[in-house]
């Protein structure tokens, strides 16, 4: 029986005789094979998951950037440099990084805060500083993430206790409580302190952050 090109031969593949190790595609009772080579697909993914084809590579990698020359580490280290300042992930990666090695340091709560997190809160503020609202295209530097409770004050390192901050802000604020410091600056806003406050709800919140409510409610209404 003839073989069935498969649909997707764009791809270079095509159904051929099952392998030697019986792999199916589908319920076709034929082999996808790669038009390079007639090599099975699944023996090839096989292949290169083994530690010997994984040390090979490496291998032949290094020898490959060998003869590039210095060129190729320069151009190379500017590309890397390029999506640090450019990519999303990549900047915010390395500021996480950074942040957690601060919380691990002073001994706070730490869950796992992905880039997709902040994405997301980004997203939430409309890409615009928690404090004083100014958002990030009229801002000389990108936002920065900032810690509503400090890890002075063993603030969690957990995304409700994050928020976009600019420059600014976040050397003002520094260490002060919240609720102590923000009413105090001209760009206050009841508005965006509430939003703080709901982003803060999102999640467990340890008990230091929780006894910051009556420091607020005396600032604020005089109540405790």
């Amino acid at each position: 029986m003839a073989d069935i090109v498969c649909s997707f031969n764009t791809d270079k593949r095509y159904l051929g005789n099952i392998c030697k190790r019986g792999h199916h595609y589908l319920d076709t009772g034929k082999c996808l094979r790669s038009i390079k080579g007639n090599r099975c697909i699944e023996c090839k993914k096989e292949r290169e998951r083994t530690p010997a084809y994984r040390a090979k590579a490496k291998i032949t990698l290094k020898k490959w950037q060998k003869r590039q020359g210095p060129e190729y580490k320069k151009k190379e280290a500017e590309r890397k440099r390029f999506k640090r300042a450019n990519d999303f992930n990549e900047m915010i990666r390395g500021r996480l990084h950074k942040a957690e090695t601060k919380a691990l340091i002073a001994g706070c709560v730490i869950n796992p805060v992905k880039p997709s997190h902040i994405k997301a809160i980004w997203n939430k503020f409309d890409y615009c500083c928690a404090y004083c609202g100014t958002h990030e295209n009229n801002l000389k530097n990108k936002l920065e993430i900032e810690h509503v409770v400090c890890f002075k004050r063993n603030g969690p390192h957990i995304p409700s206790n994050i928020v976009p901050s600019c420059t600014e802000c976040n050397s003002l604020k520094r260490a002060n409580p919240l609720e102590t410091w923000y009413p105090k600056q001209t760009f206050f806003s009841k508005e965006r302190f509430q939003k703080i406050k709901d982003h803060q709800s999102t999640a467990q919140l340890p008990p230091v952050q929780l006894d910051l409510v009556d420091i607020f409610k005396q600032s604020i209404y005089g109540v405790a």
